[in-house]
């Protein structure tokens, strides 16, 4: 493997690997930012594009998003009480705002639905329903993917097409996923309990059973649509691992650095 990873990359490179039917909204309320202080709010700020900031005060409370052009902050609302918002599912790509609404009854929780809010026109619509746990792991402008969650048996993944609203399974037993413009990469985990290290794969989104390897396998996987960033676990029985970066274009893989 080459050690060598020009120096314009690392900056790009470090974000993107260490960076990790329903109600429809009530209308945009504008908040200030003083008065969110006054409210003790503690907006946390879970995921950013060039103009917008989302985040929410506490899982499952309220949602808000701050428009950088205007420093303005505004609060997002539910007409249903009982909807809830899973806030590890926020992720914003161009003018929309993407996330993951819930059920919750006693002790289940159920009735899992992806929801896009247009920040432009102050509306939301249903993308993806589906009764069991799901959670969003990347999107781009040409769709997004999520996995279907399943400890025991198992992760499975899946692409939504925007334009066509399809939905295509891409794996099973998936341990990790990403998306950057026309790339999905993933990791499948070992049927061999004493490997660490998982099968990782990419395929394009217009040619999705096009399912391509990745030398040397790995963890946590992340893309930028140019480059696939993930863990090599040097061995079972060591915490020594390396950060692999692999030119999706060259087919050449960087050892980018050494971690303890």
């Amino acid at each position: 493997m080459r050690r060598k990873l020009s120096v314009w990359l690392l900056p790009t490179l470090l974000a993107a690997i260490f960076l990790i039917p329903m109600s429809a909204f009530a209308s945009e309320v504008e908040i200030s930012d003083s008065e969110l202080e006054l409210l003790n709010l503690g907006f946390e700020p879970l995921d950013m594009n060039d103009d917008y900031i989302v985040g929410t005060t506490a899982p499952n409370n309220k949602i808000y998003f701050y428009e950088r052009a205007t420093g303005t902050t505004y609060n997002v609302g539910f007409t249903d009480p009982y909807t809830f918002v899973r806030d590890v599912d926020m992720k914003v790509q161009g003018r929309y705002f993407y996330f993951t609404t819930y059920q919750y009854a006693g002790y289940s929780e159920h009735d899992y639905t992806i929801m896009r809010y247009d920040f432009l026109t102050d509306s939301s619509e249903e993308l993806i329903y589906n009764p069991k746990i799901i959670t969003i792991q990347g999107v781009s402008d040409s769709g997004l993917i999520y996995t279907q969650d399943n400890i025991i048996y198992g992760n499975e993944l899946y692409y939504y097409d925007f334009r066509t609203g399809k939905e295509t399974h891409l794996a099973s037993k998936v341990g990790s996923a990403h998306m950057s413009g026309n790339i999905i990469t993933y990791s499948v985990v070992s049927s061999n309990i004493m490997e660490r290290n998982e099968s990782v794969y990419y395929v394009q989104t217009n040619a999705l059973t096009n399912k391509i390897p990745v030398p040397y396998g790995g963890e946590y996987v992340k893309t930028n649509g140019k480059y696939i960033a993930y863990w090599y676990n040097n061995s079972f029985l060591s915490n020594e691992r390396t950060v692999l970066i692999y030119n999706i274009s060259t087919k050449e893989v960087y050892d980018y650095s050494y971690y303890y």
